[in-house]
């Protein structure tokens, strides 16, 4: 296969296995909106492996759940499988993609699983957070985040700080979809003139009254006289 050939069929792979991932430049708080998860989790393994259908390298990488802060699962362990990595002598390079150490640990923010059932990292490496602990031994972030007003000026961000952050930012979501599905549900129901086509304020004049029988002819003018 040409270079080209490969390039642009590894990016129209990219594509179909991460439907979740974007290269775009969110703020965290829009992560955190979009995300249908977000967890702190230890890295226990990363394994390169190549795929036997399209032969291109992916890097698997099972982590260990300590946290969720946004969403739930009952499973304690998560897979994700990223593009790129070098094994049997072969390697592919997706840029943008997160790299992970074992024993790190990082905050995921994670979107819907693609279509093999890994789940996808939110704005490629935009979506893991790297942690680290302080002098103090307080577990701090080593990106910077971007648009949470209680974060904003922080030179450090700790684990719990960001906790309070998301937590806030899922309150709010959850009251305002409450607030819209409950405007749907008390929508005003139309008056019965509207119901029948006629307009809320417009009058209604009562039927005219009905006209009078014809009273049978008298017996004079039924003679003539």
């Amino acid at each position: 296969m040409h270079r080209p050939m490969a390039a642009l069929a590894f990016a129209l792979l990219m594509a179909a296995a991460a439907p979740g991932t974007t290269l775009s430049t969110e703020t965290t708080a829009d992560l955190i909106l979009a995300a249908e998860r977000v967890c702190c989790a230890a890295v226990d393994s990363v394994e390169s492996r190549r795929d036997p259908r399209s032969g291109f390298v992916f890097t698997h990488v099972r982590l260990r759940l300590l946290e969720e802060m946004k969403g739930r699962s009952e499973a304690p362990v998560l897979e994700l499988r990223l593009p790129g990595g070098r094994a049997d002598g072969v390697e592919t390079v997706a840029p943008g993609m997160p790299r992970f150490e074992r024993g790190a640990e990082a905050v995921l923010l994670l979107g819907p699983p693609n279509r093999d059932g890994f789940p996808t990292v939110l704005q490629a490496s935009g979506g893991v957070l790297g942690l680290r602990a302080d002098k103090t031994g307080r577990r701090c972030l080593c990106a910077p985040v971007t648009g949470l007003r209680e974060l904003e000026g922080t030179r450090e961000v700790t684990l719990d700080s960001f906790r309070t952050a998301v937590q806030r930012v899922v309150r709010e979501q959850a009251e305002r979809a409450a607030r819209e599905a409950g405007q749907l549900d008390e929508a005003p129901k139309p008056a019965e003139g509207e119901r029948s086509g006629q307009g809320a304020g417009d009058r209604i004049d009562p039927p005219d009254d009905p006209p009078a029988p014809d009273e049978p002819a008298s017996d004079d003018e039924r003679s003539g006289r």
